[in-house]
């Protein structure tokens, strides 16, 4: 599919040259050949799928492990996954942000859960940390794994980039394709940066930065030192607002460090998790 690039904001020659080394970095890890990623990639969960209504629609979940303490797993964008339809609605911070987060609080409500754990990983992350704020009642514990709280100039430049979907890698742009069909991602990820465009544009780039001082659950802020999509500028902005909650930096991790170092990472979230219990 042909695209066209609209700048988001302005950036010369060498920012773009700069970018699309940090974007061939990020090609590495957003599906890497390594063997444990595509160990990863290829496990079937397809016989955990559940449904249950929340508001009109019927949502995917899977459901596992066992314990007394339940965890909320919020992945990032962009289309919403098995729990289509209806197709996602990016017109807005409220339709989108706000929307997601009070259908997983209905959610855990109607699978018996008022009050849980969130372990939210990129743009599910932006919305645990907006739920912790929001709904300091219902979270027990908070995992945000590199997240931003708010938009700024290097980061649109990169969307701006990466809003031009010839620059992803095949890897990258196939995996897609292959959940959603070449249109409907194509729709999704250009209505995405058209959202972050305005935000930029009408609220200085804020996504959820209001919320920051309103978590008062035990916080765990998990980041890769070399993340290319959310540097590591954006933990330590949280972790200035949040006092209280504990950031571990991964020295060698980038965007997908969840899927590079599983044990490393697993062991960082249980560690925390089992220490509240």
């Amino acid at each position: 599919m042909a695209s066209q690039t609209k700048h988001l904001v302005e950036i010369t020659p060498e920012q773009i040259q700069e970018f699309k080394n940090l974007a061939k970095e990020q090609e590495k890890t957003f599906l890497s050949e390594d063997a444990i990623v595509d160990t990863v990639e290829h496990v079937d969960v397809s016989h955990l799928y559940q449904r249950i209504e929340v508001k009109g629609v019927s949502i995917n979940y899977v459901k596992v492990g066992t314990g007394e303490k339940p965890v909320l797993l919020m992945c990032g964008s962009v289309g919403a996954g098995k729990s289509i339809p209806p197709e996602r609605d990016f017109s807005s911070k409220e339709s989108f942000l706000h929307g997601d987060i009070e259908f997983a609080k209905i959610l855990m409500q109607k699978l018996g859960y008022p009050k849980f754990s969130i372990l939210g990983w990129c743009g599910g992350g932006t919305e645990a940390l907006m739920m912790a704020g929001k709904y300091p009642e219902v979270i027990e514990s908070l995992i945000s794994i590199n997240s931003k709280a708010f938009f700024g100039h290097e980061d649109m430049a990169f969307y701006n980039l990466m809003s031009d979907i010839s620059n992803w890698s095949e890897l990258a742009r196939s995996s897609m394709v292959k959940v959603y069909g070449e249109e409907y991602f194509f729709k999704c990820w250009m209505s995405l940066i058209t959202l972050y465009k305005r935000i930029y544009d009408e609220e200085e780039g804020n996504l959820c930065t209001e919320f920051l001082s309103k978590i008062k659950c035990p916080t765990l802020l998990v980041h890769g030192q070399l993340d290319p999509v959310a540097p590591v500028r954006h933990v330590h902005f949280i972790k200035e607002r949040i006092p209280h909650a504990k950031v571990h930096i991964m020295e060698k991790g980038k965007h997908n460090l969840h899927l590079r170092y599983p044990e490393e990472f697993l062991a960082i979230v249980e560690q925390f998790l089992l220490e509240l219990s």
